[in-house]
């Protein structure tokens, strides 16, 4: 993409890196991302025309590819190497090992989940290319990215309509209220902060909010250079608030 000066970065790269990050996840050869590729366009485009003939041959590829890897492990001579694929080896039910078909069928589930990947990966890099002093600060100190991330994500969420886990350090009076963080560390802060200023003892708060409670994400930093997370919430939407543990 670089050397031609243009490209499209979601097909160009967000899902090749998903993909990739996929078969690292799982425990697929490294070399076989653009096989797993194929496939998954293959089932994807089968289900779209709802070719029913295309999608039951993309799924009997795609086990025979999932039991010829399973085979491979189960040899002697193979390291153990720590993924899911092992893990799935050595799973039980009942203390009944999981057959090849129950594999099969973990696996392709997984798989179904590398659109959402890049669909993360794309909203991270388009926000860090419209916000040049969050990008270099996290260029110059890369303890921050996580973090950074998690709360990208969580303002433009690939998921849109996935909950919030949101915190609050207050006193028990004031436990609902309208300002919350999304890291339980910052709402301690805050919770410790009562006792320093007036001699009260806070606690933090816990509570679930869906997409509608939340009335805006403020993805900037503190005056001291912390990212905050800080979540304004319509308190009446929110759900049951209960007192954490951090």
């Amino acid at each position: 993409m670089l050397a031609d000066g243009e490209g499209e970065f979601i097909s160009g790269f967000a899902e090749p890196f998903a993909i990739q990050a996929l078969c690292a996840f799982v425990g697929w050869p490294a070399t076989d991302w653009r096989l797993v590729a194929n496939g998954i366009r293959a089932s994807q485009g089968a289900a779209f025309t709802k070719d029913a003939a295309a999608g039951a041959a993309a799924a009997h590829a795609f086990a025979a590819y999932v039991k010829g890897v399973v085979a491979h492990r189960r040899s002697a001579h193979v390291r153990r190497q720590e993924d899911l694929t092992t893990s799935l080896l050595h799973a039980e039910i009942a203390d009944v090992p999981l057959s090849d078909d129950d594999i099969v069928s973990v696996l392709r589930n997984v798989t179904a989940g590398h659109g959402t990947t890049a669909a993360a990966v794309g909203i991270a890099c388009l926000y860090l290319a419209e916000h040049l002093t969050l990008q270099a600060q996290l260029r110059a100190d890369r303890s921050l990215v996580s973090a950074a991330i998690g709360e990208i994500l969580r303002i433009d969420d690939p998921m849109p309509t996935s909950r919030s886990i949101v915190y609050r350090g207050t006193i028990p009076s004031r436990s609902r209220g309208m300002a919350w963080t999304t890291f339980p560390q910052i709402a301690l802060w805050f919770a410790r902060r009562w006792h320093v200023t007036s001699g009260r003892t806070g606690h933090v708060y816990s509570a679930t909010a869906d997409p509608e409670a939340v009335l805006v994400m403020i993805d900037g930093l503190s005056e001291g250079g912390r990212l905050e997370g800080e979540v304004v919430v319509d308190p009446a939407m929110i759900g049951r608030i209960r007192r954490s543990v951090v």
